[in-house]
């Protein structure tokens, strides 16, 4: 059952057991009543759960609630379908998977028909109140509800925030569901200042290799507004010449601002750049021409007092002062010292915020009994990888945005221009085997 069973008396329970028998139930009257006793609305859906919002306008009206679901077209009278909720405590939100363990009901993209039952009494015949025709969401589509969520949640702190998204692919931002691929005009992608792609041809995963696929191949790469500017990031060698040459090639020929660099960094001069920097003021995503990305505490620790006196447009930085724990953001002073060039013009800080990865040694979120797998709460996937600590989050589970946007708060304050939602891509690994 999805939703929960509550406040039900033996005799009420066996009084709808015995009703749950009948195969039809004559149509309601009340269905054209002008004031039917409450009404019932869609209030969200994502991608394996759903939650309605009742509003009771008549209490002594309603007995008990009853709402069945089915996977087939509307059961216009009939009186059968999985039984999600029996209530009697005028709930005023229902949901569509079980709060309690947290495991869900739902299955991503498919269509769910539910009717909504009531009785005056306990022992009356269930009258029918309505039908509602849900849609869950794709697992990209959730990705875009996320980000929406995360968004929002983000500039209620702080308003004039910019945002991008980090991706090792483009197809978060395509719709490929159409007659032929187009750039999305889902409002969440649309009013992106811009995207990292990470790695763009040439990565790091112990050692150094190359995509089979580009992140963006020219003919997708052709789908973008001219005016959404794209950061390609790759991973090399410093004194691999060969493929520096290749990936900033392949950046130029597309239009991307590139960054090659080192998985282990000997110092910022080991940082490869486009020729074109500047050390303009820079106040908007696409005003910049350079960037520098740290997803790596230490990194940023290690070289803090560099960044604040080189002359990068953006840089990209976690902005965290331990590697996977979000117990200690940096402060700000320090963000605030980096968003000024040596010149003395401003450029742009942004914080990057992975949304897709919970760590087992952030103690922030983290409980010792989920050391037990058993124990754990079902927004927590697999590990990343078989000897990882780290698991993969069901990302658009309401428990786990809830724990992002309390740390989004406090992260949006600190003086950061903007934030990066990094591992964007991973709606594409989902079901995880």
């Amino acid at each position: 059952m999805g939703f929960m069973i509550t406040g039900i008396w033996k005799a009420l329970l066996m009084a709808s057991l015995v009703a749950c028998t009948q195969n039809t139930i004559p149509h309601n009257d009340a269905t054209n009543d002008p004031a039917p006793p409450f009404t019932v609305s869609t209030a969200y859906v994502s991608v394996d759960y759903a939650q309605f919002t009742l509003n009771y306008t008549d209490f002594d009206a309603v007995s008990w609630v009853e709402v069945r679901r089915d996977t087939s077209a509307f059961p216009a009278t009939t009186y059968d379908g999985d039984l999600v909720f029996l209530d009697t405590t005028f709930k005023n939100e229902l949901y569509d998977y079980n709060p309690i363990t947290g495991t869900a009901t739902l299955s991503p993209h498919q269509s769910y028909y539910y009717s909504v039952f009531y009785a005056p009494t306990a022992q009356a015949k269930p009258i029918k109140l309505t039908d509602i025709s849900i849609k869950t969401l794709s697992y990209k589509a959730g990705m875009h509800q996320t980000l929406q969520e995360l968004m929002a949640a983000a500039r209620a702190a702080q308003p004039n925030l910019q945002f991008m998204i980090a991706s090792n692919r483009a197809d978060v931002l395509l719709d490929t569901d159409a007659m032929e691929t187009v750039f999305t005009t889902h409002p969440v992608i649309t009013s992106l200042s811009g995207v990292v792609l990470t790695p763009l041809q040439f990565d790091y995963a112990n050692g150094y290799t190359t995509r089979d696929t580009p992140g963006i191949t020219p003919q997708e790469r052709a789908l973008f507004p001219t005016d959404m500017p794209l950061f390609g990031l790759d991973y090399a060698d410093a004194n691999n010449a060969t493929t520096i040459t290749a990936a900033q090639a392949y950046a130029s020929d597309n239009n991307i601002i590139e960054l090659v660099r080192p998985h282990s960094l000997s110092g910022l001069s080991a940082m490869t750049l486009p020729s074109d920097t500047t050390t303009d003021a820079i106040s908007h995503v696409a005003d910049a021409k350079n960037f520098i990305f740290m997803d790596r505490a230490d990194e940023v620790t290690t070289y803090l007092d560099a960044l604040k006196s080189s002359d990068y447009d953006l840089i990209i930085m976690t902005p965290f002062s331990a590697d996977s724990s979000w117990e200690s953001p940096r402060s700000a002073e320090d963000v605030d010292a980096l968003r000024t060039k040596s010149t003395g013009n401003s450029r742009l800080v942004f914080a990057y915020i992975d949304i897709s990865r919970v760590f087992s040694t952030d103690t922030t979120y983290w409980q010792s009994e989920w050391n037990n797998i058993q124990s754990q709460p079902q927004w927590i996937n697999k590990n990343i990888t078989p000897n990882s600590p780290d698991y993969y989050a069901n990302y658009w589970r309401h428990e786990w945005k809830t724990i992002l946007k309390t740390m989004i708060t406090t992260i949006a304050t600190k003086g950061y221009n903007g934030i990066v939602w990094g591992n964007t891509h991973v709606y594409a690994q989902f079901p995880i085997n």
